[in-house]
C-alpha cells in the first residue's frame, strides 16, 4: 500500500495548514502525535475539509464539525480550525467506542 503527502497549503488562506504522510496527519508541522483518533476540521473561505488518522479520526473531527456547526456553516465566520488532539474527550470517546469488545467482533466478521 503507498501513501501520498498531501498538503493544503495552497487551498488554504489560513497560515497553519495540515499535512498527511504516511497517514498519520502532521498538524503545524510540531504536532505529531499519530493516534488513530486524531483529527482536525477546517473551515477556509468556503470550504470545509475533514482529515483523519484513521476512521477513528475522521468521526472524531466529525463529531467536532457537528458541535460547532454554527461556526463551520455561518456566512460571517471565513476561516476556523479545530484539531483533535491526543487529550481531546471526544476523540477519546470515539476510540474507546469503536474499539469496545463487541464492536470489535463486528468489525472482524464484516471483514
Amino acid at each position: 500500500m503507498t501513501y501520498q503527502k498531501v498538503t493544503f497549503k495552497q487551498n488554504l488562506k489560513v497560515k497553519i495548514s495540515p499535512i498527511l504522510v504516511l497517514a498519520i496527519l502532521v498538524f503545524n508541522i510540531t504536532i505529531i502525535e499519530g493516534l488513530p483518533y486524531n483529527g482536525i476540521v477546517i473551515r477556509s473561505g468556503n470550504n470545509i475539509y475533514v482529515l483523519g488518522n484513521d476512521i477513528d479520526g475522521e468521526l472524531a473531527a466529525l463529531r467536532k464539525l457537528v458541535d460547532d456547526r454554527e461556526f463551520y456553516f455561518s456566512k460571517s465566520v471565513t476561516e476556523k480550525i479545530d484539531y483533535v488532539s491526543e487529550e481531546d474527550l471526544d476523540g477519546i470517546f470515539v476510540f474507546d467506542y469503536l474499539h469496545t469488545d463487541e464492536n470489535q467482533e463486528v468489525t472482524i466478521n464484516e471483514v
